[in-house]
């Protein structure tokens, strides 16, 4: 029984692991979106480029595009953040009540 808990207490630290990298890979993703962003999506100044001279209307579009940008990205990380968090506190429970000190 000893060496079932050692396993599993192992087992649980190597998936903690393996979660922070995921995280990592996660927020490396969110950056690669907003880097990526403007050959997915083309930045509204290409939209409005027959505005001749109407400068503010154009950089608000270009404000506001990059705003959104910024908010999805930071929405991903946080999911990430979150979903993260409770994998590893479902890890902390597992390998506390397979050693016993939840008993």
């Amino acid at each position: 029984m000893e060496e079932r808990t050692a396993q599993l207490v192992s087992r649980a630290g190597a998936l903690a692991i393996c979660v922070f990298v995921l995280v990592g890979v996660g927020y490396a993703s969110c950056v690669a979106v907003l880097l990526v962003c403007p050959s997915i999506v083309p930045e509204p100044m290409y939209w409005a480029m027959d505005l001749s001279g109407d400068v503010f209307r154009i950089s608000t579009f270009s404000l506001g595009y990059w705003m959104t940008a910024c908010v999805v990205a930071l929405g991903l990380a946080l999911a990430i953040t979150l979903l993260a968090g409770r994998a590893l506190a479902a890890l902390g429970e597992l390998a506390q009540s397979a050693s016993g000190e939840n008993r």
